[in-house]
């Protein structure tokens, strides 16, 4: 099997599962931005059957694309997913009720994560929880670079 198939079986496997917390779900979504970020992986977000697993995603893609770690190149195809899956919810129109990121947050006084909101949540995915802004730091790009993908 390919290292692009058992990525994109990992990243749909993490969206599938409920996002309980920032704890259960740390080391995937690491995992999907390490993917990203270090291994140019483009995940197929059409693939995602349940919309609110559709829109977490692309949510988590949509931050993910831009970072500076990205390049062009694939900033354009990830944007390019994000379209079709923002088509795709478009269309459907559910979840007119205010929903968070993760299934056991509180809904917060205001929301301050431009992501969040224009995938429709009202708590984002706390990327400084998860770990998300060190590994950008240069000091630990050559950390993330040098493992090989799954």
């Amino acid at each position: 099997m390919s290292a692009n198939y058992l990525n994109q079986a990992y990243f749909e496997q993490t969206f599938s599962n409920p996002l309980d917390s920032v704890d259960r779900a740390k080391d995937d979504l690491r995992k999907v931005a390490e993917l990203v970020w270090f291994h140019n992986f483009v995940p197929k977000l059409d693939r995602l059957s349940d919309p609110d697993a559709a829109a977490k995603a692309a949510y988590v893609v949509d931050y993910l694309a831009s970072n500076h770690l990205v390049s062009p190149f694939q900033k354009k195809m990830l944007k390019q997913q994000l379209e079709v899956v923002r088509e795709r919810l478009k269309n459907l129109s559910v979840h007119t009720e205010q929903r968070t990121f993760y299934t056991y947050d509180s809904l917060p006084r205001k929301n301050r994560d431009d992501f969040a909101k224009r995938w429709g949540f009202a708590t984002g995915m706390k990327p400084m929880a998860l770990g998300l802004i060190d590994m950008q730091r240069r000091a630990n790009q050559t950390r993330y670079k040098d493992l090989l993908a799954p």
